[in-house]
């Protein structure tokens, strides 16, 4: 097969990937919750792996396409429509809170764990090269890991906010629940901002590499975002 037509397979196929690890995360939020007493997403048919029950046009398509042309790959970010949840429905509202905000970003990092060991995988048949295939792995590894730790962040309406908010004393929970109404607007320009953005992306470069050397993957890191797959 020609090696240019490949790269735009491989293009696809973390696209695939891409929106697939946001429907994971919204699924481990609902599955969690209803494994904690609230039928909520169940009910709004929202446990399922069928993408067109979580896509957002401005969350999953929209800004995603935004940021890797702007950001010239360098630091892509999406979501899924969150998904319905009732937590005065937990069997503890405080810790089923907390809980389910952080099964999302869990399953980020266990999906970032399994690319990165594929990763390794792939460098090691091929010596050590970046290989079509590495590339790919560590794409999807990098939006695994950003997924992962751009959602801690306690800005809303990102899950760290609803973790944040789980264990804050009531008085200062309420305050920072006033906070809601701006979080979007906070979130868009981080995102969109050229200083924030290439700060956020340098930071995601660097967990990257850390992440790496965690699980002792030798040979760098052969591609950062889906457009690298291209060069």
């Amino acid at each position: 097969m020609d090696p240019d037509a490949l790269k735009y397979i491989f293009f696809g196929l973390y696209w695939v990937v891409f929106v697939y690890s946001i429907v994971l995360h919204e699924l481990a939020h609902g599955y969690s919750s209803f494994r904690l007493g609230d039928p909520t997403a169940l009910k709004a048919g929202r446990l399922t792996l069928n993408p067109v029950r979580h896509i957002d046009p401005f969350m999953s398509v929209l800004l995603p396409v935004v940021l890797a042309v702007s950001s010239q790959g360098t630091f892509v970010f999406g979501g899924a429509k969150p998904v319905p949840i009732n937590p005065f429905l937990y069997r503890n509202m405080r810790s089923g809170m907390l809980t389910s905000a952080a099964c999302g970003p869990l399953t980020n990092l266990v999906l970032a764990v399994v690319f990165a060991l594929l990763m390794k995988l792939s460098l090691l048949m091929n010596a050590g090269d970046g290989s079509l295939n590495a590339k790919l792995f560590s794409a999807c590894m990098i939006l695994n890991l950003m997924l992962a730790l751009f959602n801690m962040l306690p800005i809303p309406p990102l899950d760290g906010s609803h973790m944040l908010s789980a264990v804050l004393p009531r008085d200062l929970r309420e305050a920072y629940e006033r906070m809601r109404t701006f979080g979007l607007i906070i979130l868009i320009l981080l995102l969109v901002l050229p200083f924030s953005s290439s700060v956020i992306g340098w930071a995601m470069k660097g967990g990257a590499r850390l992440f790496l050397w965690a699980l002792n993957i030798r040979g760098g890191l052969p591609a950062y975002s889906s457009l690298d797959i291209l060069r």
